[in-house]
């Protein structure tokens, strides 16, 4: 069951990049990040059943150094539109994704903001206007 948990985590953090920066091109780029989730899932599994004897605090901090491992991961090999920075520069650069982007993320995946489901997700972002890059 870990590596199913593992793997929900990674594809959550890939959901949480296709969502809040609409900008990405590439649909190769998301054929390439389940291979790779699937891949750190199972090492990590694999690590943990080695470390069968570790502390339970061990275990909490290495599944959030994968969470953060897939995100960074995520973040910097993103690829955007010409002229935009990845998702992790635009982090560091003080833009943080807003309502907007994630109504526009969810109407590139094909579902309605306007939804129950919808709204909840976009209710998870905090609301004030997009800044854009130059």
């Amino acid at each position: 069951m870990a590596i199913l948990r593992f793997t929900f985590y990674g594809v959550l953090v890939y959901l949480y990049y296709l969502v809040a920066y609409p900008d990405w091109t590439s649909v190769g780029w998301g054929l390439k990040c389940f291979p790779a989730i699937l891949c750190a899932a199972g090492a990590l599994y694999l690590l943990f059943k080695l470390m069968n004897w570790s502390p339970g605090l061990a275990k909490v901090a290495m599944e959030g150094i994968f969470i953060a491992g897939v995100a960074v991961y995520m973040g910097y090999s993103m690829p955007t539109r010409l002229g935009e920075p990845s998702p992790v520069k635009q982090w560091i650069n003080g833009r943080r994704p807003t309502q907007i982007d994630a109504e526009v993320g969810l109407k590139r995946l094909g579902v309605d903001p306007g939804s129950i489901p919808g709204q909840w997700v976009v209710g998870l972002f905090p609301y004030r206007a997009a800044r854009r890059f130059p």
